[in-house]
This record gives C-alpha cells, structure tokens and sequence, in this order.
C-alpha cells in the first residue's frame, strides 16, 4: 500500500475519492500460514454482536429447511456449522475443553471440535479448514 500512496502521490492524487485502479483490489498476502495461531486463537471466547446474530436467525427462519443450507459471514472470527456430517472425518478434532462463544444478548453457545468442511459447487469443491462444530448454532 505504501507504494500505492507514493504513486498518488506523484500523479496529483489528493485522496478524494477512489483512484480508478484503485477498485476492487487486493493487497496478496505473503506470510507464511502457521497453524498454531489459529490453535491459539481455538482458547479464546469468541463475540457475535446481538445485531448479527439477530440477522442470522432472519436469514434462517425465512428459510423452510435449512438443514442443507450454509450462511458464510466473511468478516467473522470462525465459520461455525451445526452438522457433524458436513466435516471431513479425518479432520475433526475434538476440543477439550469445549470453547465457549458468546453472543450480543449475553447467551453463548459452545464449540465441540474444529475440522475441515468441503462443499461440491458447480465451479468445484470448496474447502474451508478450522470450522467449528457448533451443533447449539
């Protein structure tokens, strides 16, 4: 990004607005992945705010059978999946103890295991790793 800023710089960008190249870009991130982060991350209680939790059971109570449907919330800590079917079982790790997850209105739901779950699309499998079971959720 600093070399972005030093470029508008140069052109004359005076930070009003988006620059036309600057939409819908990303930053690549170049460290390396290390799993023990996301374990360390695992021991701490997680927060939903009462307002999205709120639009979650929207979304799902607008929904007649949800047991086949996901809601995937980009900016949340943890994707949370209520199925234990829906993990890879070699993935599933258990949690020990369970981690509690507290929501807006003070309620909290807990965590049993962390796995992998995969979803077949018609562009190809999904795979998204440290998911939480959540069968409470």
């Amino acid at each position: 990004l600093k070399k972005q800023d030093a470029e508008k710089k140069k052109e004359g960008y005076k930070g009003k607005g988006k620059a036309k190249e600057e939409g819908h870009s990303a930053q690549e991130d170049t460290a390396e992945y290390d799993e023990s982060d996301e374990v360390a991350m695992m021991g701490r209680h997680i927060h939903v705010s009462a307002e999205s939790k709120w639009n979650i059971n929207a979304y799902i109570s607008s929904e007649p059978d949800t047991k086949g449907h996901m809601l995937l919330d980009t900016g949340a800590s943890s994707t949370m999946v209520p199925y234990a079917e829906w993990f890879e079982p070699e993935s599933l790790k258990a949690l020990n103890p369970p981690r509690p997850i507290g929501f807006g209105d003070d309620s909290e739901v807990f965590a049993l295991a962390v796995g992998t779950i995969r979803f077949n699309t018609k562009a190809g499998t999904i795979r998204i790793t440290n998911a939480l079971l959540v069968p409470d959720f």
